[in-house]
């Protein structure tokens, strides 16, 4: 289908460990040409990231405006980070304009590992209104 047809779209960014989104030219590249794709098409509503694919946040703050929403997504326990509430906290009090997705199945996975973390509704009742998406990704969520 095109594209245009879709009412909302969210870009899920990725980077790779060797090279992490940063400050450096070719970050800037890839955000001047995602900022222009998203004007294009229009209804880009936000952009989500997590946080190990990231280096520093300069750069991706250019993606967000009033229509658009930069959020970071609690991660899995391969991840190098995100994936554990402190850092989550960490993250969205150092970078105010970040939002936050959650991710059912990466908050489920971590409480089962670590009993002390968080449940699912601690995420909600605790980011309330910085959370922007629900990615509901098993059935063992209940």
């Amino acid at each position: 289908p095109e594209l245009k047809k879709i009412k909302f779209i969210t870009v899920h960014l990725q980077a790779n460990y060797n090279s992490l989104i940063s400050n450096d030219k070719k970050s800037i590249l890839f955000i001047k040409k995602l900022i222009k794709f998203s004007n294009d098409l229009k209804n880009i509503v936000g952009y989500c990231v997590h946080p190990d694919n990231v280096n520093k946040y300069d750069t991706l703050k250019k993606l967000k405006n009033k229509k658009n929403y930069l959020a970071i997504e609690v991660t899995d326990l391969k991840s190098r980070s995100g994936n554990n509430f402190k850092q989550i906290q960490k993250l969205l009090n150092s970078y105010q304009y970040l939002d936050l997705v959650l991710d059912t199945s990466h908050i489920n996975d971590i409480k089962q590992k670590f009993t002390d973390e968080p449940s699912f509704n601690d995420y909600c009742n605790y980011f309330g209104k910085r959370i922007v998406e629900i990615q509901i990704s098993s059935n063992e969520n209940n």
